[in-house]
């Protein structure tokens, strides 16, 4: 699926160009800790948009999961990453449900 089509799935609305600037980690990543859950806002031309969604990590709507997300920092404590803990996991994904697992 393009990123186009993921986000009109989950917006439903066309995406916008939006400038977006992305720090790669500096040196090691430092971990925080498991992450418990998710709150944002969906902004723009979402129809979702001004709605504050809330995500327990692992959560797939019909059973929870065990948390597969890991909050780090760079070594600078510059910039938050979500990464997963077991990379052959296939949770958590984005769907046009939103955050799955």
């Amino acid at each position: 699926m393009k990123a186009s089509d993921l986000y009109s799935a989950f917006h439903g609305s066309n995406p916008k160009a939006r400038k977006v600037t992305y720090e790669a980690p500096v040196g090691n990543l430092v971990a925080i800790g498991k992450l418990a859950e998710i709150v944002y806002i969906p902004y723009g031309s979402s129809r979702r948009k001004g709605v504050a969604y809330s995500h327990k990590s692992g959560d797939l709507g019909y059973k929870v999961l065990k948390t597969n997300l890991l909050l780090v920092t760079d070594s600078l404590g510059k910039n938050f990453y979500l990464i997963k803990e077991n990379t052959r996991s296939k949770w958590p994904v984005f769907s046009d449900r939103g955050i799955l697992g």
